[in-house]
């Protein structure tokens, strides 16, 4: 009779082996339980770490934004502030550049022209008549301008002077000017003045300072006196600098009035000292010159 395995003993067997390898298992699933990361807790740290960095770098970022213009804002900042400078730089030199074309225009009408800002009163009046050869065409207007300005002091209670000057025509004759009245009344000064001849050069400096000490000792006796001056233009017997000096020791308290006629070259060293100036161009325009006249010699 033959042996065979006894089924019990088989079953044992079969048995033992399912329990080591469920031992197994469980032993397995206890080890991954234990230290498999689940991302539970232990992750929570680096979370909020690296959360906090990436805050503080843009927290960073940002204000570096705001605290520093990037470098198109700069030079849009730069070119508007050199726009701005530029334009306030241009404004302020158009404003002085145009206070000084002020200042030049206003300096340059006082010296063209001092009638317009002269104030004369009327006073003891020397009437000093160029009869030059320049005066010769335009005698008849300038010499009746003459004549009507001292009949006009004379009815206002001035006593008027009348002189002439050209230059030396006569042999031993040395000086240009000619003292043809005195200080009085006015209508032999008006009558004098339209019967002059005429001839020679304008020698107006050296008869300007005969003339100015005249009315300088009138000026002193009566308080005020003037020499109105009519002239063609100069011809130069003394030079400007001079003449001027000259002027100022000889003139004390009396005022030069210069009323210059025709087309002639002004002189430049009596416009500069006299207190009262003016051209009339159109010696035969009787009417200017009657007003010319007349406002030079205060009336």
């Amino acid at each position: 009779m033959g042996r065979h395995s006894s089924p019990r003993s088989s079953s044992s067997s079969n048995l033992g082996v399912w329990l080591i390898v469920a031992g197994a298992v469980i032993l397995a699933a206890l080890a991954a339980y234990l230290f498999w990361p689940t991302g539970g807790d232990d992750s929570a740290p680096a979370d909020v770490s690296q959360s906090a960095f990436g805050n503080t770098a843009a927290q960073t970022a940002s204000e570096s934004a705001n605290a520093a213009p990037t470098t198109s804002d700069a030079a849009t900042e730069a070119t508007a502030s050199s726009t701005s400078a530029t334009s306030s730089a241009a404004a302020t030199s158009k404003s002085r550049s145009a206070t000084t074309s002020s200042q030049r225009a206003d300096t340059g009408s006082d010296k063209a022209d001092k009638a317009d800002k002269a104030e004369v009163s009327a006073a003891d009046t020397l009437l000093l008549m160029d009869t030059s050869d320049a005066v010769g065409p335009i005698f008849a207007p300038v010499s009746h301008s003459v004549a009507d300005t001292a009949r006009a002091l004379g009815a206002d209670g001035h006593q008027v002077a009348l002189w002439n000057f050209s230059s030396p025509l006569t042999p031993g004759v040395t000086q240009g000017w000619r003292s043809n009245t005195g200080f009085g009344g006015a209508e032999e000064a008006a009558n004098t003045a339209v019967s002059f001849g005429t001839g020679g050069d304008p020698q107006s400096r050296s008869a300007v300072l005969a003339a100015s000490r005249s009315a300088a000792e009138q000026a002193a006796t009566s308080g005020a006196a003037r020499v109105v001056v009519v002239t063609t233009g100069t011809a130069a017997d003394m030079d400007e600098q001079r003449f001027s000096s000259r002027l100022k020791e000889l003139q004390g308290d009396a005022t030069l009035s210069v009323v210059h006629v025709g087309q002639g070259e002004v002189d430049p060293a009596l416009k500069e000292v006299a207190d009262y100036h003016t051209v009339v161009k159109d010696g035969t325009d009787a009417e200017a010159l009657k007003k010319s006249l007349a406002k030079a010699s205060g009336m």
